[in-house]
């Protein structure tokens, strides 16, 4: 009797799977959105990317590769950003009441999506102030796409000029900062060097704050400097209010700290993945610039949902910020203050005789004797 019930249930349960099999699983078509629009008033284009959701029957990593399906054909959407101060429409731009977002295709680093992807992008200048509120229309559905965000002011430092004036920030606590030309020397390798810089403005409207250090290069390839680069050292994310930290006669700051010989490590890892031109003679580093981007509560959620989880349930709600949850992603604004300064003959030597940096071709400080060999000689020994 119990075979006879097994063998029926078994029945029932291949008949269920096998009309299961016969539905149709995939849900009308919606228009839905995902949009990543950070926009930043320090530079001079803002760019946003819109790609659509898409549905088929096929294999969806291959579907992401095809541009149609995650890009909108050109001019069915319409792109635009408007500006309010204490709820009045003003400019929303130097230029424009309201910008209008052209589109371009622009051709991105090989990954999970299709490496042609259609940007929507503006060159107006936009303020450091007030309400923005961005719609995407779909012109062939007439279905709109709405979310706000405040925009945000850049690194400064309150009651003093900005910092590109004659008081730059940031700067190492160990050199005055009434200079513009202040150089920089970091080769004590056991050293503790701190940088310092202060938050936005006393509204803490920013909530995340990077600092990162650009070593800017160029190649002496056949005696002519060439090949312009850099590399980057990145500090980790400090967060407003909870990082702030009391620094005698500035009042609240951000520091970052580093160690000489944990800076040098990471540029000789960083220049071991630098290839070698052909006609390669030595290598320069001519410039350290300090970059500090600052960005919204609204990004540092947006980064959080980003992130891979750890726990056992992988599946993370997908992230909006737009009315009524009818478009995935991020509205939000992001700044960007940058300083640079020249390095010091003693730093330039540093790296030119010091393991393991001095494995990477870089030369010695001198006089340059021609315009074609901008100084320098190369180290004939790595100590």
């Amino acid at each position: 009797m119990r075979i006879n019930v097994l063998i029926i249930v078994l029945l029932f349960v291949g008949l269920f799977f096998s009309c299961k099999n016969k539905l149709q699983v995939n849900a009308p078509y919606k228009d839905i959105p995902n949009v990543y629009a950070v926009l930043c008033p320090q530079l001079p284009e803002q760019t946003i990317r819109i790609n659509k959701t898409f549905l088929g029957e096929g294999n969806a990593l291959d579907m992401a590769k095809v541009a149609d399906s995650v890009n909108y054909p050109a001019g069915e959407l319409t792109v635009t950003l408007n500006r309010f101060v204490n709820g009045a429409q003003v400019n929303a731009s130097y230029q424009n009441q309201t910008v209008v977002f052209g589109e371009k295709v622009l051709e991105t680093s090989a990954g999970v999506f299709s490496s042609k992807q259609r940007v929507y992008f503006t060159n107006d200048k936009l303020f450091t102030d007030g309400e923005y509120r961005l719609t995407i229309k779909n012109n062939k559905t007439n279905e709109t796409f709405t979310a706000k965000a405040n925009a945000l002011d850049s690194v400064r430092i309150a009651g003093l000029p900005s910092p590109f004036d004659a008081k730059h920030y940031p700067y190492p606590n160990t050199i005055s900062n009434d200079s513009i030309a202040i150089t920089i020397d970091y080769s004590v390798p056991n050293k503790k060097y701190t940088i310092i810089y202060k938050a936005t403005e006393p509204g803490l409207k920013a909530k995340v704050y990077q600092l990162s250090m650009r070593f800017h290069y160029y190649d002496s390839i056949n005696g002519a400097p060439s090949n312009y680069n850099y590399v980057e050292y990145a500090f980790l994310n400090k967060f407003n209010p909870n990082d702030l930290q009391k620094v005698p006669a500035l009042g609240d700051c951000f520091t970052a700290e580093f160690y000489g010989n944990d800076l040098i490590n990471s540029l000789s890892y960083s220049f071991s993945k630098v290839n070698t031109p052909a006609g390669f003679i030595r290598r320069r580093i001519y410039m350290i610039q300090y970059i500090i981007t600052s960005s919204s509560n609204e990004y540092s959620d947006y980064m959080q949902y980003a992130n891979p989880s750890l726990n056992v349930a992988q599946e993370k709600p997908l992230y909006t910020n737009f009315d009524d949850k009818k478009a995935y992603g991020i509205f939000t604004f992001k700044t960007r203050c940058s300083i640079n300064k020249k390095i010091r003959n003693d730093y330039v030597n540093y790296l030119g005789i010091t393991k393991p940096t001095c494995n990477y071709g870089f030369f010695m400080f001198a006089i340059g004797t021609s315009s074609n060999d901008p100084g320098g000689y190369k180290a004939l020994n790595c100590q």
